[in-house]
């Protein structure tokens, strides 16, 4: 209890208005100080100093303020997130208002809890799915039924998240499902079908391979790993 009680409180003292307070110039820099970015295309805060718990007051304030853009606010999702290995409880109670980015950041940022499957379940979003879905691949005490359900998903982003999850949670009971997906004409959900396909069940992937000539595919990764389960 006292150590739920420490981390409660790590989010909610000292106050930004704390923080201005005792900290005036710091504080005046990091309210202003913007994300760079990367390499993958993304926006992300630099430096490791800013990675102080105590002020995850401030950056949740800013989190906050709807005049900061949605790639800006995802990147302040991240810095919460690396301040604290968590984020707090406040940015879910917002979460439905918020738009497809940002929910798909929180969910892939959250640990899995029940109140959380809830509401990302729920979200007819399919980014947020799939990010939920990765969630649950990573979790064992998650409902990994969910995983087969959404195979049966007509959104390629889903799917695709889906084929890659059944083997990483063991669901053998996918395998009908995935066995259906190797004639879509979508190729990296061909190849991630095959390969848990080859994971849960090898010996079927093989017929498989066999049944839809797919090491005669015309698409050089899927004919290459198709051979190499014959």
């Amino acid at each position: 209890m006292i150590l739920i009680s420490i981390l409660g409180l790590a989010f909610a003292q000292p106050s930004f208005l704390d923080l201005q307070d005792r900290y005036p110039l710091l504080y005046e820099k990091r309210i202003a100080i913007q994300p760079r970015p990367t390499r993958a295309g993304h926006l992300r805060f630099v430096g490791s100093d800013l990675e102080d718990p105590q002020w995850t007051a401030l950056y949740l304030h800013r989190y906050r303020n709807l005049s900061e853009s949605t790639e800006v606010r995802r990147a302040l999702l991240d810095l919460i997130y690396r301040c604290n290995q968590r984020l707090p409880s406040e940015v879910w109670d917002t979460f439905e208002e918020e738009p497809p980015r940002i929910r798909e950041s929180i969910v892939e940022m959250s640990a899995y809890s029940p109140s959380m499957f809830e509401m990302a379940s729920q979200d007819s979003d399919p980014t947020v799915q799939a990010a939920l879905i990765r969630v649950i691949a990573k979790s064992p005490q998650s409902p990994s039924s969910f995983i087969v359900e959404s195979l049966k998903s007509e959104d390629l982003v889903v799917l695709r998240e889906a084929a890659r999850a059944a083997h990483q949670r063991s669901r053998k009971d996918a395998v009908p499902l995935l066995s259906g997906l190797l004639t879509h004409e979508d190729p990296q959900l061909i190849l991630r079908a095959l390969f848990a396909l080859s994971k849960l069940d090898p010996r079927h992937a093989k017929e498989m391979v066999h049944t839809h000539n797919l090491d005669q595919s015309t698409h050089h990764n899927i004919a290459h790993f198709a051979a190499s389960l014959l």
